[in-house]
């Protein structure tokens, strides 16, 4: 019936009436269903072992660069999304969450409280965690390397034969194991990445490698998010444009994002909980329909977009490189992974 109304829509108006219909139903949903949000990310570590160039953490506040979610702060909030009806919870944002003293204690409140889980490591610490790691329902492996000395350029001062070790010594505990997580790796495309042979060297440890072209930072600045390059980046990625296409992201509308201090963020990429939005302690309600939110949403149900305009999400790849990594794509076999290309 949905899909009917749908080919129904596309059929009979044009393209500007179609975003005037979509906003119209934005506007009816939020203000009068009142419908909340689908997922809740709780970053329980703002602390990481890693300075990757590319990441945005080079631009945080260092005052929030470092801490831990308190345990009963995680409890309360798990509580919180469960009575809220949230079911997905990702225990990442900022950081590397298994370097949290109580991370395997938190994966195991979290399947007692019957979440569907999502985390995502730089693995470097993995051999401390191997069984609660196979207690999650899907997990991402962040690794930019190719060999040895690319590895350990983006993910400095990793060590790749440690995080290499890991996650073989995953694979065969994964290969008996009775409960099987969703292993995928997370590779972010730059000019030089050697993707035939990253995919030889990393593809028979998980079921999917997404490749995305890697951005420029998100950071938050006077008031609004805008994108940067990290110095040691400059001549490393690819071009973008901005896009031409209508503007969506779902963290207005479907998540929550709480830092390792209870403050709520308003995305992944407010690094710095710069927003004003408050703490989970005054309810996942209180927040989600806020007026502050509210405004944002109402950015997007317009696309009059201020807020947001200038974040990473809203640029997009040239075509000709888009064709050129779809080309070399097209010669290489996983040895087991399914490749998933997202540009």
């Amino acid at each position: 019936m949905i899909n009917a109304i749908k080919k129904t829509i596309k059929s009979t108006l044009n393209a500007k009436q179609q975003e005037k219909l979509i906003n119209k139903y934005q506007i009816i949903k939020y203000k009068f269903f009142k419908p909340m949000p689908l997922e809740i990310i709780l970053d329980i570590s703002a602390s990481c072992n890693a300075s990757c160039p590319f990441c945005s953490r080079v631009f945080m506040d260092q005052a929030r660069s470092k801490g831990y979610m308190d345990l009963n702060l995680y409890k309360a909030s798990l509580e919180e999304a469960r009575n809220n009806n949230i079911s997905r919870l990702r225990l990442y944002s900022t950081a590397e969450p298994t370097l949290h003293p109580n991370f395997s204690e938190m994966i195991d409140i979290a399947r007692e409280k019957g979440f569907y889980i999502s985390v995502s490591t730089n693995a470097s610490k993995m051999h401390k965690h191997m069984e609660a790691l196979l207690k999650v329902d899907q997990i991402q492996f962040s690794i930019e390397g190719w060999d040895k000395e690319s590895y350990e350029f983006y993910r400095q001062p990793l060590k790749f034969d440690r995080v290499y070790q890991n996650i073989r010594e995953f694979n065969d505990m994964y290969m008996n194991a009775s409960k099987k997580p969703i292993r995928q790796i997370n590779l972010l495309l730059t000019k030089e990445t050697n993707i035939d042979t990253f995919i030889s060297l990393w593809g028979s440890f998980c079921e999917e490698i997404h490749i995305h072209f890697m951005f420029p930072s998100s950071v938050f600045e006077d008031g609004r998010i805008i994108s940067k390059i990290p110095s040691k980046m400059e001549h490393k990625l690819y071009d973008f444009k901005q896009t031409k296409e209508r503007k969506h992201c779902d963290f207005p509308f479907n998540i929550v994002t709480v830092s390792y201090d209870g403050k709520i963020s308003l995305c992944c990429d407010d690094f710095s909980s710069s927003f004003e939005f408050g703490s989970i302690s005054d309810g996942i309600k209180n927040f989600f329909y806020s007026k502050e939110l509210n405004l944002i949403r109402n950015q997007f149900h317009t696309q009059e977009l201020t807020t947001c305009a200038q974040c990473n999400i809203f640029l997009e790849p040239l075509s000709t490189d888009v064709e050129q990594v779809k080309e070399i794509l097209s010669n290489i076999v996983s040895p087991q992974a399914r490749i998933i290309f997202d540009y």
